[in-house]
């Protein structure tokens, strides 16, 4: 873990050049050197030559072509010895340890928009390699990069910069970042984006990054207990916003996957909510670190073997080996692509040593129309050092950027390290005896289910785990926390799902008491000319109550109270959380608006929970309010079963959406002591005045075998869905629950009626 507080920029090459040091949090004598970004090389005829090209294809329609390169992260060897000569040459050099890292490429073409931003994700180990392809759509595009880069003077305008994150410790400082939905949907009807980016990961990417760097809506406070210099104040600033814009990404990953392919391209700025975030002092974190450069122009000579013309349309494809096949304990994974334009298929084999990129080239194929066909078909074969190992089914993919990440291979590996908890062992005073870690794995092949527990019992003591076969995953790993305190007591975190990302990513583990923030947003839509489109919602009086326990005296309570709403309207309320399955937030209150015919409305909001993790907005278009169906496992056989899946979901016209799953499963202590699950909240927006349905799926996993076997339908009455004792008579993947329009039934308000408090009776 490196230490943000002590770090060095050194000079060398008499100034000419720098690099940045961080020193280890506990071994003082070891230091860790920022790489830089610059282009890879490659090996053409016996001639080491970057690792750039420019394909220019002519069509009867004019010219068009790419840009294929390589960056990679490097530290010189000169580098190394100013380090040593500032430093001292005893000290010791460290290789940080990347948590998540993504390449940025910004560029501006004659075709697209000024800075335009291109996103990658680069490998796991070894150089973090990153392969990007440029389609150029023009000529002019053509002519630009040949007068941008066949100068042989200086450095391009084109700027590569990498967003890596490691483990740090928050110095003398709370920091706070909050996200303002209101400021980007008006920021998002000022611009115009292709909504096809909101259905890739790197399009999402990139345009939240924009949204966040040029709206406003993201906020850092920071309150230091012990002033920094300007130079260091600035550099926690940065990774604050950073680390909001990573907050924002994540939540929109979430509704990306809930709406599905299908209907990425409806997604909307608007279906992220408000949110506030605050890292205290001591936290353990995810510090950015983003070393940038700019790409190389090149001479005469050099540029003549990476230009070249061709007289139609090629197929590129980067294929990036992103999991590392030395700690996966995977010997060789062979990738094949099959496309027309070539006589037959074409295979690459990477394994521990070999380079973590491949540049599969064809010659264009054309369909009968005489259009570009862009599809090709991959697969791949994974040979693990031990075990059996797989060979995939055919897939299709468009992309010109294909990454092999470790769910892909069928190996799954999980990090935690628990931040700021009063453990016992560190202060006798404290009240934390240890934390338990239950990790929930699942492999889509053989359908048996893994469950492995870890004890930890002091902070910033990483533990891990992998996977127990290699059959690919396919869906997020399930994790759930207990704390069990020196008193007896026992709290449990409802269990939580963390989607496997490219890369590996540690999960921190925090005080089962802290601070949480339930956000109430409406947001009306306008026309041309700024006025409110109907319906629109124009006041809301709503009530929240906090518990962490059933029945227990404890509440916290808010209210939030506007009669007056017009465009927007956000509001957050701060309160104090246990972490625990049962805490629960629940709503109660009336919201007002006017529908089409600008007729004044109301409609009650009536217990609508949120459980450990709450957040709530309203949405309209047409109007929306949420709507809460509790899942009850309390009757099931936990003697027989070690886990109940539910994977829940209403369908839209784009097909499932409202996606949403829970793990039930029982948490056995050290001593034998059993907890049994708490129910579930699964919380949707639904329209008014309108009947709708929603649909669910049981999975009982049986003690012993660990297979996954159908439930039958449970009993369903008053918003609460009863799961069965056992899996008896369960055929039928799939049930449907009907819901009557009388559930959020609105009745009219006069013109003259004054909307307030009064109509909660």
């Amino acid at each position: 873990m490196i230490n943000i507080q002590d770090s060095r920029v050194i000079k060398y090459d008499n100034d000419k050049k720098s690099v940045t040091v961080y020193r280890d949090f506990k071994n003082t004598n070891l230091w860790y050197i920022v790489p830089k970004p610059q282009l890879a090389t490659q090996t053409v005829d016996g001639i080491t030559l970057p690792a750039f090209s420019l394909t220019e294809f002519r069509t009867n329609s004019g010219s068009a072509g790419t840009v294929t390169f390589t960056a990679e992260l490097v530290i010189d060897q000169e580098a190394y010895q100013a380090v040593k000569n500032a430093l001292g040459q005893g000290i010791e050099f460290g290789q940080f340890t990347w948590n998540d890292a993504q390449a940025f490429l910004t560029l501006t073409l004659p075709s697209g928009q000024p800075d335009t931003q291109i996103n990658v994700t680069p490998s796991n180990f070894g150089s973090n390699a990153a392969t990007f392809i440029i389609d150029l759509k023009t000529a002019a595009d053509v002519k630009t990069i040949r007068d941008i880069f066949d100068t042989g003077v200086g450095l391009s305008t084109w700027s590569i910069q990498y967003v890596a994150t490691t483990l740090s410790q928050l110095p003398a400082v709370k920091a706070t970042v909050t996200y303002d939905c209101a400021i980007a949907a008006s920021y998002q009807k000022t611009v115009q984006i292709d909504r096809n980016v909101w259905g890739s990961e790197t399009g999402r990417r990139t345009t939240i990054r924009e949204y966040m760097q040029k709206s406003d809506s993201g906020k850092v406070k920071l309150d230091w207990s012990v002033q920094p210099s300007d130079e260091f104040r600035q550099r926690v600033h940065d990774w604050a916003f950073t680390t909001l814009e990573g907050l924002v990404q994540a939540a929109a990953d979430d509704v990306a996957r809930r709406l599905g392919a299908s209907a990425a391209d409806d997604f909307s700025i608007n279906s992220i909510g408000s949110f506030t975030r605050v890292y205290e002092e001591n936290e353990v974190i995810d510090w950015t670190i983003m070393p940038q450069g700019f790409l190389p122009t090149f001479d005469k000579n050099v540029w003549s073997r990476l230009d070249k013309t061709v007289d139609n349309r090629t197929l590129d494809v980067a294929v990036t080996m992103s999991a590392d096949l030395k700690s996966a304990g995977i010997k060789k994974v062979t990738v094949t692509i099959d496309y027309p334009g070539k006589g037959q298929a074409e295979s690459n084999a990477f394994t521990a040593t070999s380079a973590n990129t491949w540049s599969y080239h064809s010659n264009g194929f054309f369909d009968a129309g005489k259009k570009f066909v862009s599809e090709y078909t991959y697969w791949y074969q994974v040979e693990p050092e031990s075990g059996d190992g797989f060979t995939s089914p055919k897939l299709k993919s468009s992309s010109n950027q294909l990454q092999i990440s470790n769910t892909d291979l069928g190996y799954q590996q999980a990090e935690f390290i628990c931040s700021n908890i009063a453990f016992a062992s560190e202060n006798p005073k404290n009240e934390v005896d240890f934390v338990l870690i239950d990790f929930t794995y699942l492999p889509t092949a053989d359908g048996k289910l893994y469950v492995d527990q870890r004890k930890v019992i002091k902070n910033r003591e990483a533990v891990q785990f992998r996977s127990h076969s290699y059959q690919p995953s396919g869906a997020a790993y399930t994790y759930t926390v207990t704390y069990v305190l020196t008193n007896g007591n026992i709290i449990v975190n409802q269990p939580q799902s963390a989607y496997p990302v490219v890369n590996s990513k540690t999960q921190t583990v925090y005080s089962m008491i802290g601070p949480a923030y339930f956000t109430v947003n409406v947001t009306n839509d306008t026309i041309p000319g700024g006025s409110i489109a109907r319906p629109a919602i124009t006041g809301i009086s709503l009530s929240t109550d906090y518990t962490d326990q059933p029945d227990s005296p404890d509440h916290q309570t808010h209210n939030f109270t506007n009669l007056k709403i017009e465009e927007t309207y956000t509001s957050t309320w701060a309160y104090q959380n246990v972490q625990r399955n049962t805490s629960t937030v629940q709503v109660d209150g009336t919201v007002y608006y006017r529908d089409q015919n600008n007729t004044r409305k109301t409609v009650a909001v009536r217990k609508v929970r949120y459980g450990n993790q709450p957040a709530f907005s309203l949405n309209l278009f047409p109007v929306e309010l949420p709507f809460t169906v509790t899942f009850d496992p309390s009757l099931v056989d936990w003697k027989a079963y070690v886990q109940v899946t539910v994977d829940v979901y209403r369908t839209s016209k784009y097909g499932k959406t409202d996606i949403d799953s829970q793990k039930f499963n029982p948490v056995t202590l050290p001593n034998g002591t059993t907890v049994f699950p708490s129910p579930y909240y699964y919380t949707f927006s639904r329209e008014v005045d309108a009947t709708t349905e929603f649909h669910y799926a049981l999975t009982y996993f049986e003690v012993g075998s660990e297979r996954g076997v159908p439930g039958p339908a449970g009993n369903y009455d008053s918003n609460i869905l009863i799961l069965p004792h056992d899996a008896k008579g369960g055929t039928k993947p799939v049930y449907s629950v009907p819901l009557p329009a009388s559930d959020v039934m609105t009745r009219d308000l006069a013109e003259t009626d004054e909307a307030d408090e009064t109509d909660l009776a």
